[in-house]
């Protein structure tokens, strides 16, 4: 497992050393599905590639989802994944009020989501 709630703001969260090995979401996976469950707070994606591996969203709140696809269809490539800032009526922010962070996705041709989460992880 991969944290990734403590990586620099902006910094693309596609490629990561898990220690023993170089993964690169974007190049080698598809992502084949999400899963949301709201009294948890708790978001799950799924990627298939050289093995199965999944991003973990913990207290996670899902700001904007903007995703076409049907079901069963895989939303293909993760083109786009970072952590970075949002406005609030403070100004521009890191976290919110609950210490979450907030995290953009974006799929080559299927649209983007933002998320707010506690903790994210990478799951091999």
């Amino acid at each position: 497992m991969v944290t990734l709630s403590t990586f620099p703001l902006f910094e693309s969260l596609l490629s990561l050393n898990s220690g023993t090995r170089l993964i690169d979401i974007r190049n080698d996976y598809v992502c084949e599905g999400i899963a949301f469950n709201a009294a948890h707070k708790e978001m799950r994606m799924f990627f298939i590639g050289p093995k199965r591996v999944s991003l973990d969203f913990q207290d996670a709140i899902i700001s904007k989802f903007d995703l076409s696809f049907k079901p069963g269809q895989k939303l293909g490539v993760l083109d786009t994944f970072y952590r970075g800032r949002f406005t609030d009526k403070s100004g521009l922010v890191e976290l919110d009020k609950k210490g979450r962070g907030f995290y953009c996705l974006d799929f080559a041709d299927k649209g983007n989501m933002e998320v707010f989460a506690k903790e994210v992880y990478l799951n091999l």
